[in-house]
């Protein structure tokens, strides 16, 4: 998909349509106006003097040219300019198929006496006679979105925004109905280009168990199919059919996981050892978020997404390097900031491109919010997943334990006694619909959660569990004789036996919520 959208200045003198001569147009370039006649045919063929704005060639990659291509064809070419004493602007004519020249092209053929008056004898675009329409003033009514996110105020090469902004759809649907049918304009909204609005970066954070890598992968088919992730759902073979193969060089998804020991030479590039037959040689090898950018970048209208689980786990300033400004949104490829980085290891130039979306999950558990690197703060959009005691999965009624109650109980105590960040999140019981299931999920999973919670603080363990029986007190006062006691209670605190049989008795759970209820019941 390669729409050039060519914005149209005027000079200090300019006066409206009547300053407009022989179909010339003016064309802003550098703060200054300048007649061009790009609707003006020459022999059959049509030329464009617009260059892009702050550059002194078309950046062709932005209309979807591979690197090192010198031009482009099939480009639909949209030229507007302002209407006098009317806000915005308006299009007044467009190139069906151009070809879109990086460097400036020399005109071989025999200019008009308009040409020559001018003095104009190169182009940047071109295009035949029969493709280029110039509207009547009373015909430009088609208004462009203006704005962040929508058009710059320059001359640009603008892809449909899949921000889902209402007036670049209402802008693609008019365009469409003016121009007709072409390949770089949708032929209905609701296709991958367009729909709700999708932060390029986001994080999903919260405690343990509240389903931040599940509900990712939500989010990822959401961004790939364009609609709101709360419509999308959790479809695990279709996530495993869109898995990003960088050898391979197809898929759309890619899942990395952040550790103490991930470094830019993973995530980036970097130079690794290849154990061979007979000797050991060292490769360039390109890590999984430029693998991703570089595909993102030849298929500008597909929507790639990349998962980073676990993000706060691992040096974020060392893993992305210089290469965290290039996340922001207005740094992207063929947005008004668009900046490049020469990567260290290969030299080749590098930025992130705009179809290319950044998931991370944190566990507020492992490491707070508060703590996380300010510059990776600053670029995402932060979404908080907390534990839902209600949620549908957690079974009502286990033996007459009311465990969405139960969970909702704990949670409560854990934010008094320590923080909200350090919750039992509820995924934790989903399924636990047996005695059996909920014994073994309190045993291998809850307890020890909050055994690393609060550091073997028995007294406080046994206070969100209700004071029942999981956790076994002994007073030992009497086995120490002549000594001064390590503790002025002088117990000593234990988790109850994976056999006993308490773990599987219901009283034990329903005692977690019964106590608090009992405890507000003496109070009133």
């Amino acid at each position: 998909m390669k729409i050039l959208v060519c914005n149209i200045g005027w000079m200090k003198h300019y006066k409206g349509e009547s300053d407009i001569h022989s179909n010339a147009a003016y064309v802003l370039e550098k703060g200054s106006g300048y007649e061009m006649c790009n609707f003006l045919p020459v022999q059959g063929r049509v030329y464009g003097y617009v260059k892009a704005s702050r550059h002194r060639s078309i950046n062709i990659k932005r209309p979807g040219a591979q690197r090192g291509q010198r031009f482009i064809a099939g480009v639909l070419v949209i030229w507007t300019a302002p209407q006098p004493g009317i806000p915005g602007r308006k299009v007044i004519g467009w190139y069906r198929d151009a070809t879109v020249h990086r460097q400036r092209k020399t005109i071989d053929l025999s200019l008009s006496d308009k040409h020559k008056k001018l003095g104009i004898d190169y182009c940047y675009i071109e295009a035949d006679e029969n493709d280029v329409e110039l509207l009547e003033p009373a015909d430009r009514t088609l208004s462009v979105p203006m704005g962040k996110d929508r058009m710059g105020s320059q001359s640009a090469v603008w892809f449909p925004d899949p921000n889902g902004h209402k007036a670049v759809d209402k802008f693609l649907q008019d365009a469409t109905n003016l121009i007709g049918e072409h390949e770089a304009l949708p032929k209905r909204l609701s296709n991958t280009r367009t729909g709700p609005r999708q932060e390029r970066n986001r994080i999903l954070y919260g405690p343990p168990g509240t389903g931040k890598t599940y509900n990712s992968v939500r989010h990822a088919l959401a961004i790939v199919d364009g609609v709101a992730w709360q419509k999308a759902v959790h479809d695990a073979d279709r996530f495993r059919a869109l898995q990003f193969d960088p050898e391979a060089h197809n898929g759309q998804i890619a899942l990395v996981t952040f550790h103490q020991n991930f470094a830019y030479e993973d995530f980036v590039e970097g130079i690794r050892p290849v154990l061979g037959a007979e000797e050991l040689r060292y490769e360039l090898r390109d890590g999984v978020f430029k693998s991703i950018a570089r595909a993102a970048e030849k298929q500008p209208d597909e929507r790639f997404v990349l998962i980073i689980d676990e993000i706060n786990r691992g040096n974020v300033a060392k893993i992305f390097g210089e290469l965290i400004t290039l996340l922001e949104d207005s740094r992207r490829l063929g947005r008004e900031d668009e900046t490049r980085v020469t990567l260290p290891y290969s030299g080749e130039e590098f930025g992130v491109p705009d179809n290319l979306y950044v998931i991370g999950t944190m566990n507020t558990a492992d490491r707070s919010i508060q703590l996380l690197d300010t510059a990776l703060r600053r670029r995402f959009d932060f979404i908080e997943m907390m534990p839902d005691p209600d949620h549908s999965l957690i079974p009502q009624n286990v033996e007459g334990i009311a465990l969405r109650k139960m969970l909702g109980t704990m949670n409560e105590r854990i934010t008094l006694l320590l923080d909200r960040e350090h919750q039992i999140g509820h995924t934790y019981l989903f399924g636990a619909d047996t005695m059996e299931r909920l014994s073994k999920a309190f045993q291998n999973k809850i307890f020890p959660l909050l055994q690393e919670y609060f550091f073997d603080d028995w007294p406080r363990i046994r206070a969100v569990l209700g004071g029942n029986n999981f956790v076994k007190e002994r007073d030992v006062r009497n086995a120490i004789q002549d000594a001064e006691l390590p503790d002025e209670e002088g117990m000593i605190y234990e988790r109850l036996p994976g056999s006993d049989p308490r773990w599987r008795d219901p009283a034990e759970y329903r005692k977690i919520y019964e106590t608090g209820e009992r405890g507000a019941q003496e109070d009133s």
